[in-house]
C-alpha cells in the first residue's frame, strides 16, 4: 500500500485512520456481550469458532450445542446477517449440510412466530 493510498480491510475499502481499526459488526446481537456464552474471546480470540482446521470447528460446534444458552438466537442472527463461514449457533455454516440444517430451523420458527 502506498501512504495515503486505500487499503481494505474484511472487504472493505478504508482510507486513512479508519483502516487502523479492527473490523467490528456494527449490529451486534444483545447476547453477544454476555460471558455465558462459550465463544466468547479469550484474550480478544475465539480461536476454536473461526479456525480452518475441522476438528477444531467440531470441538467448537459441539461447545455450542452443549453449553450455549444462545443457540438458537445466535443461528437466526448470524443467517440474518449472511454469515457462511465459521461456527454459529452450533453449526458449521460453511458446510452445506450444516447451512440446509440451519435455514430449516429458522424457517420452522418463523413459521411458528407467524
Amino acid at each position: 500500500m502506498t501512504r495515503g493510498g486505500p487499503m481494505h480491510l474484511h472487504g472493505r475499502r478504508l482510507l486513512g485512520v479508519e483502516a487502523l481499526q479492527p473490523y467490528v459488526p456494527m449490529d451486534r446481537p444483545e447476547f453477544y456481550t454476555d460471558s455465558r456464552r462459550p465463544c466468547a474471546p479469550v484474550n480478544g480470540k475465539s480461536a476454536l469458532w473461526t479456525s480452518s482446521e475441522t476438528t477444531d470447528l467440531n470441538v467448537a460446534a459441539e461447545l455450542c450445542r452443549r453449553r450455549c444458552p444462545f443457540v438458537r438466537e445466535c443461528l437466526v442472527w448470524a443467517l440474518e446477517q449472511g454469515e457462511r463461514h465459521h461456527v454459529w449457533g452450533g453449526l458449521i455454516l460453511s458446510r452445506s449440510a450444516d447451512r440446509t440444517k440451519a435455514e430449516r430451523l429458522v424457517e420452522a420458527r418463523q413459521q411458528v412466530a407467524a
